[in-house]
């Protein structure tokens, strides 16, 4: 049944992205005509993708007085592994940089820069180094009756020996095609729901000591439902829920959920954030800052 939801999805997801002759009515948005009211403050927060939205998911964007952000993101997450009976605390040392450029009101590109190191304690020849990769996307939003709605997509190129090295929650954030709707909710409260096509390739990770591991897809959905809570341009607290169909080096289920969550805080051109990503289990937290101009 899974199966099926899945292709069923794809196929949404592919006529979306690909016939918007089909969509005409949704998908076109004329310059000259006057836009439907956008209640919805402006904040300058980004994606670990580099996209204007909340902290994995895009979100529909009409930007005027500004044309520029850079955004930056680090932080630190850790895990334990266990090969032949020995325990082994794995770090990841993550740094995203990136800028997001209003090519017009409603067209956004995106560069991002993940730059990320790899330690084990007890050492592990496999799970220690650095790398980095970089991602160039496009984000295009548009008005739909009460609804909003943005699709586009983030692609790094990746050799085989680059996408090894990547886990698939980086992945996530750098190959991929999504689509995102978005509604006000309440007051101040915005719903989004979203669905990501990501694209890898088969992997065999060697951990080191003559152990591997073979993870199969080569390309795998994520669904996310986030909501937010924007009281203005300066405070914006929002929550996010995910689901997607992959297992990697810490969980052998290919059906797995997550929960993050975070804060902004600043003005309408400077912003602050505290982001917390895996929250169900093992959370971490980044730290990040915005600047519009």
């Amino acid at each position: 049944m899974f199966r099926g939801v899945k292709q069923i999805a794809i196929i949404l997801l592919y006529g979306l992205l690909l016939s918007p002759t089909s969509f005409g009515q949704i998908l076109t948005v004329d310059p000259e005509a006057d836009q439907l009211p956008v209640y919805k403050p402006m904040h300058l927060g980004t994606t670990l993708s580099g996209t204007t939205g909340l902290i994995t998911i895009p979100t529909p964007d009409f930007q005027e007085d500004r044309t520029v952000v850079a955004t930056y993101k680090g932080g630190i997450t850790k895990r334990d592994l266990t090969l032949n009976r020995t325990r082994y605390r794995l770090s990841k040392n993550e740094h995203f940089t990136g800028l997001a450029y209003q090519a017009r009101p409603n067209l956004e590109l995106t560069v991002l820069n993940l730059r990320y190191e790899r330690s084990a304690a007890p050492y592990l020849g496999g799970l220690t180094y650095y790398e980095d990769s970089t991602t160039f996307g496009m984000k295009y939003s548009t008005h739909n009756a009460e609804q909003d709605l943005c699709m586009g997509f983030s692609f790094a190129p990746m050799d085989a020996y680059e996408l090894n090295r990547a886990d698939l929650s980086q992945i996530e954030n750098l190959r991929h095609a999504y689509l995102t709707i978005s509604e006000k909710l309440a007051k101040a409260l915005y719903g989004y729901l979203n669905l990501k096509y990501c694209f890898t390739d088969k992997q065999k990770i060697d951990l080191g000591l003559g152990q591997s591991m073979t993870l199969e897809p080569k390309q795998f959905l994520v669904s996310g439902v986030g909501l937010e809570y924007a009281w203005n341009d300066s405070v914006s607290l929002f929550c996010e829920g995910k689901f997607a169909n992959y297992r990697d080096l810490y969980k052998d289920e290919s059906t797995r959920a997550s929960f993050n969550a975070g804060l902004r805080l600043g003005s309408r051109h400077a912003q602050v954030e505290v982001l917390g990503l895996s929250l169900e289990k093992d959370p971490y937290t980044y730290i990040g800052a915005n600047v519009g101009f």
